[in-house]
């Protein structure tokens, strides 16, 4: 059987390597606009059919995660990933490119909520936190990494592509023989068996949607402000410099790789079984987000702490937000849950770009991001509402 530690590292290893190939349309952008002649606005719709391809594979890998063997659904999307990566190089003209990188999209998308599901039943609560925060992280480190990936193989951007992805075909095959045959048995949360979850089923279709309406709700408004912050750059250059967004953008890893961490301990360290001990903490982490933004666009106060705390606790919330819906659902939702919340947030970043300019237009900045902040605090005080388990009533 394999073991816990090999298990998370190499599904690790082999989303990063989802994550580098749905991210390389950015990479090689420029080689890709040299050597076929493109202009930036074909590399607009090429990105935006990559992005559209990726909500397409996200909302629909949920539902089929639930169904379907989360180990196979991941394999086969980072194999078909990793050959539509390929089909990339041998492009030779926009219309096949754009197709290529639609479907690279769209096959990647179904990589997290495998990642998801195979995390909810695989580990124990106590480890759950842990791995969402390396998980997610990841995408940070990436980032880091890309460029000096990207120097090192200069303008043949064929070779890069062809290389990372015989590295996503090898993990693919990998994939089977690493992680364990048969559909992953939940592992025992906090004193609640898999018999009691099962006499729940009437109910958890109640916390299902209450958890799908409520969550879709935060994550719409986390993404809101978190995509809605790179108009500051814009908006306010001399006060947001490269440097002041650099730290930003640090906080935000930081915050990401630790408040998971920070969340299993708080749960390792919770006298009350019957309870989401970590929900006190997402609640925190939203309102101080909320704070951070609405100091942001205020004025007067220390900009550099400021952007600190909200790259802190932004991305924070966003992660820790997600450990939670999951555990409030059974593992056999786990998936479906989190597709229909990614849909929610998705529309949060779309609503991030012309919508708020508009209303900025016409509301004024300061009072737009103000308003924003406020119901970012408001987003998540419908939480309370979600109806207990049998378990924590019967408790």
């Amino acid at each position: 059987m394999t073991s816990q530690k090999v298990l998370i590292s190499f599904l690790l290893f082999s989303y990063s390597v989802s994550f580098f190939l749905r991210r390389s349309e950015r990479f090689i952008a420029k080689g890709v606009q040299k050597d076929l002649d493109l202009d930036i606005r074909s590399i607009g719709i090429i990105s935006s059919f990559l992005n559209f391809g990726y909500l397409i594979g996200k909302f629909s890998g949920g539902f089929i995660s639930d169904y379907a063997k989360p180990k196979i659904v991941f394999q086969i999307a980072l194999f078909i990933a990793s050959v539509f990566s390929l089909a990339v190089v041998v492009s030779s003209n926009f219309f096949m490119l754009t197709i290529s990188f639609a479907l690279v999209g769209i096959s990647t998308g179904f990589t997290w909520p495998a990642v998801i599901k195979i995390l909810r039943c695989g580990l124990p609560q106590s480890a759950l936190g842990s791995a969402w925060s390396m998980f997610s992280a990841s995408h940070g480190v990436i980032g880091v990494i890309a460029p000096a990936v990207i120097s090192y193989y200069g303008s043949n951007w064929q070779q890069m592509m062809i290389t990372v992805s015989s590295i996503g075909l090898g993990s693919s095959v990998l994939c089977a023989m690493l992680i364990d045959e048969g559909d992953p048995k939940p592992a025992k949360q906090s004193g609640v068996t898999q018999q009691k979850e099962n006499k729940e089923t009437p109910k958890r279709s109640r916390r299902f949607m209450a958890v799908v309406v409520i969550f879709s709700i935060a994550g719409f408004m986390n993404r809101l402000s978190r995509f809605s912050a790179d108009w500051f750059t814009i908006v306010d250059d001399e006060v947001f410099t490269p440097y002041v967004v650099s730290l930003q953008q640090t906080g935000c890893l930081i915050g990401c790789l630790t408040s998971g961490f920070l969340a299993d301990f708080i749960v390792r360290k919770s006298s009350s079984p019957s309870s989401n001990p970590r929900i006190p903490l997402f609640i925190f982490l939203v309102i101080t987000s909320s704070l951070a933004h609405f100091l942001l666009v205020s004025g007067g106060f220390n900009v550099l702490l400021v952007n600190i705390l909200y790259g802190l606790s932004i991305d924070s919330a966003y992660n820790i937000g997600g450990v939670v819906q999951t555990e409030l659902v059974s593992p056999a939702e786990a998936g479906s849950v989190n597709s229909w919340i990614s849909l929610a947030c998705s529309f949060g970043m779309f609503c991030a770009g012309y919508p708020v300019a508009a209303f900025a237009e016409n509301y004024g900045w300061v009072v737009t991001h103000q308003l924003m902040a406020v119901f970012i605090s408001l987003s998540v005080l419908p939480i309370f509402f979600i109806p207990q388990s049998e378990k924590a009533k019967s408790d």
